[in-house]
């Protein structure tokens, strides 16, 4: 009777899980692929199975297919990922603006990792639509700290010249180990490290010993640096990713490049943080914070862009992040004003999708239209190769095999 119901119960799964799996098949032909990597198929067909990319080929759909999706011409190319955002409070309605904009994965640089974490799993119990969430949680490397309720990049630190920051202490090591467990405990996937060297000299030790405890609970080391020489020390640290791109200083000037390709550390652009933002609007210009622009920052908008580029010709994997809270369309358009002034809409494709995966930790899984990945993918009523801001007209988002945006 035991084994009946247990042989019951194995053909009832069975069942069970092939209805799963087949709710996530999915044919999309008649598109014009961009595969994230620079490949282009003029018309061609993706299939999907279980959520996962069984083949990109050119020609059509295969013989019998159901579930076809008709691209019409339109480009589908990999879902975007933005690798360096602040999310707050994680609202339903946020999660699905990103999703609508065309991200299926981003990486929260700094918030309530218990929060997040919570809002994570609704996600992915499908309670809640909303992108695959990367979380990363702080381990305060030393004492310097911004009055509450100053934007950072109004005031940041690291603008006053090296020589000339007043001396801090470090965290020591053994207790920003014990900090890396806290937050690993919490169910993070990232360290974040804000780090403005102290003349000290202390910094070093501490980022060592961060970078090691991370890596023994199989978290990254992910370094806020805004200036050249604090980039060259992250690089010396060994960090995993860099959170921005060094925009104080050049880092042409002495071995910093060199260092920074050394690390093997990719690095997100958050280049339109100091470039004013306009819209129908706000004429006069925004600062990330919403408040007026602060003018005296705008020495960044040049060198972030140039630095960015230089890094890039050298090597460095550069992936897209906004490291703002505006709207997820208005920070993709914000961002790709900046980006376009040094980069070419194929890489900027590239930055945003393969690169911008490298960056969050998710290039296994995502970030490229090859078979074996995660079926995230956008479909696009233009054409970003000769256009980039065409990206912003998505009319077809899949998450994992499953459309999850649909204004066809």
């Amino acid at each position: 009777m035991k084994r009946g119901l247990a042989a019951l119960l194995a053909v009832v799964g069975g069942l069970l899980a092939a209805t799963c799996a087949n709710a996530q098949n999915l044919v999309i032909t008649n598109a014009r692929i961009l595969d994230g990597a620079g490949g282009e198929i003029p018309r061609g067909t993706i299939v999907v199975q279980g959520g996962v990319i069984r083949s990109v080929s050119a020609g059509g759909a295969p013989a019998g297919a159901t579930n076809v999706v008709d691209a019409g011409g339109k480009t589908v190319m990999p879902g975007f990922i933005d690798a360096h955002r602040h999310i707050g409070a994680a609202e339903p309605a946020l999660m699905k603006a990103f999703i609508d904009a065309g991200f299926t994965t981003v990486l929260d640089a700094l918030g309530n990792v218990p929060a997040l974490v919570a809002v994570r799993k609704k996600i992915d119990a499908g309670e809640i639509v909303g992108p695959r969430l990367k979380i990363s949680g702080i381990v305060p490397l030393n004492q310097t700290a911004l009055p509450p309720g100053i934007d950072a990049a109004r005031r940041d630190p690291a603008r006053m010249p090296f020589a000339e920051r007043p001396p801090v202490d470090c965290t020591p090591p053994d207790q920003a180990r014990g900090m890396v467990n806290g937050v690993a405990d919490q169910g993070a996937d990232n360290i974040k490290i804000i780090l403005v060297a102290s003349p000290k000299g202390c910094d070093l030790a501490t980022l060592r010993a961060i970078s090691d405890e991370a890596h023994k609970r199989g978290l990254r080391m992910i370094t806020h640096t805004t200036a050249v020489v604090d980039a060259v020390m992250g690089a010396d640290a060994k960090t995993d990713y860099f959170a921005h791109t060094p925009h104080i200083g050049w880092v042409d000037e002495g071995d910093a490049i060199a260092k920074i390709v050394a690390s093997g550390a990719p690095m997100v652009t958050t280049l339109g943080v100091f470039t004013p933002y306009f819209d129908d609007t706000h004429n006069e210009g925004l600062f990330r914070d919403n408040g007026e622009f602060q003018w005296d920052t705008l020495h960044s908008a040049g060198q972030g862009p140039v630095n960015d580029r230089l890094l890039w010709n050298a090597g460095v994997t550069i992936g897209y992040g906004t490291d703002t809270s505006f709207p997820p369309r208005d920070s993709l358009r914000h961002e790709l004003r900046a980006l376009s002034s040094v980069f070419g809409p194929k890489e900027l494709v590239t930055i945003l999708t393969k690169n911008a995966a490298i960056c969050a930790d998710v290039d296994e899984i995502t970030g490229t239209l090859v078979a074996g990945k995660q079926a995230d993918l956008v479909m696009i009523d233009g054409d970003p190769l000769k256009d980039i801001f065409a990206v912003l007209d998505v009319r077809l988002v899949v998450k994992g095999g499953k459309i999850v945006s649909d204004k066809r």
